[in-house]
């Protein structure tokens, strides 16, 4: 369904404070919360490296390994959608979310695809399907969107909003480029501000 509203706008300044005022009042949880999906993820890419020797091994594991990485994908979209609707965080959601693996992991196949194939075409148009269709998980996870439905509302959510989307990427960009040079420290508060801040400009028009 298209989006009907024509006169469209955020503030990059005030998703960022959002970003950076939620990131502070849950900086406990938040801490925990990446470094725990970071091990979750972590476990099964060191196990096929100890069983290297083994290539069926090896092959099952990097398959868990790409298993874990979207589940705990979707567990940080649904964190971030209960911390901008003013719900206390989950560590379950790391994990809970079987039931939407394969929407999920379809999307961001038809995702990948589409963005690929954009950059293909001179990358300008691969820059703007990728800003054009970076709400399609949120959509998944939030409205149990089907992969096409979530990529199409996610166009439709976007219009009219793809120059200020690329400016509030890039700033974000930057925001992390700092917490990298804090010794990467600094990126354990860059990344939940930036991931935060994102997902507030999603919920001012889903």
């Amino acid at each position: 369904m298209e989006n009907t509203v024509t006169n469209k706008d955020f503030s990059i300044g005030e998703a960022y404070r959002f970003g950076w005022q939620t990131t502070k009042a849950n900086f406990g949880f938040l801490l925990g919360f990446m470094i725990l999906g970071w091990i979750l993820q972590m476990i099964p890419n060191y196990a096929s490296e100890v069983t290297k020797d083994s290539a069926l091994i090896s092959f099952i594991l990097i398959i868990v390994s790409w298993v874990v990485s979207i589940i705990v994908g979707i567990g940080f979209v649904k964190t971030g959608l209960r911390l901008c609707n003013n719900e206390k965080g989950e560590f379950s959601d790391l994990y809970s979310h079987w039931n939407l693996f394969w929407p999920f992991f379809a999307m961001s196949i038809l995702n990948g695809l589409a963005v690929m194939g954009g950059i293909l075409l001179l990358i300008i148009p691969g820059i703007i399907l990728a800003i054009r269709l970076q709400f399609a998980p949120y959509l998944v996870v939030e409205k149990g969107s089907g992969p096409i439905e979530a990529l199409k509302q996610s166009w439709a959510l976007t219009q009219g909003l793809t120059i200020k989307l690329f400016l509030f990427g890039l700033v974000g960009f930057f925001i992390n480029i700092a917490g990298a040079l804090c010794l990467f420290v600094g990126l354990f508060v860059s990344v939940p501000v930036t991931w935060l801040g994102a997902l507030y400009v999603y919920k001012k028009f889903a």
